[in-house]
């Protein structure tokens, strides 16, 4: 699927919401759409994209997604109050698992000192996951949790701004 398609209905999403579509906005509302997807596939249907050998997805998300969700659901068997799974899963239209699949790869742009640390951090916000149990299992404070989330919401929409100039670029030619 393009960039620039992905992006327009990235920005319609923050439109729908009466928001001002900044570019830092429309990634995060894609990356929150793609971490929705990937919780309404069915589970049956999840193992492929667990499945290392069958997945597009950078090393670094096939390695940290898996172990979050495992470690997740030993969290909430601890407190189940601190997230509720959704009742029911339902079909998932193609536009959304092609959009999804794209998406998830931008987690990889994070950089920093605690690289793996900061993609389930910032994956645990996408997903809606409250702060507080994504904080207990990394043992980090409200301050640093949110500047966590900030620093890699601007450094995927910064990725993602100049591979989208470079594909306008390629496309004029």
């Amino acid at each position: 699927m393009k960039l620039d398609v992905i992006l327009r209905h990235g920005r319609g999403l923050v439109e729908e919401n009466g928001l001002d579509p900044t570019h830092v906005r429309v990634v995060w509302e894609l990356l929150q759409e793609a971490t929705a997807t990937l919780k309404r596939i069915p589970v049956n249907d999840m193992r492929p994209f667990y499945a290392a050998e069958q997945t597009i997805w950078p090393k670094i998300l096939q390695e940290t997604i898996p172990q979050y969700m495992v470690d997740l659901e030993r969290t909430i068997a601890n407190d189940p109050d601190l997230y509720q799974p959704p009742e029911r899963r339902g079909s998932v239209h193609s536009s959304f698992v092609d959009r999804m699949d794209e998406v998830l790869g931008w987690f990889s742009y994070i950089q920093g000192h605690k690289r793996r640390r900061d993609i389930s951090i910032t994956f645990a916000a996408a997903a809606n996951i409250p702060p507080v149990a994504t904080r207990r299992k990394y043992g980090v404070r409200r301050g640093t949790y949110y500047a966590i989330v900030d620093k890699s919401r601007k450094q995927i929409a910064d990725h993602v701004a100049v591979r989208h100039k470079k594909e306008l670029t390629f496309s004029e030619i």
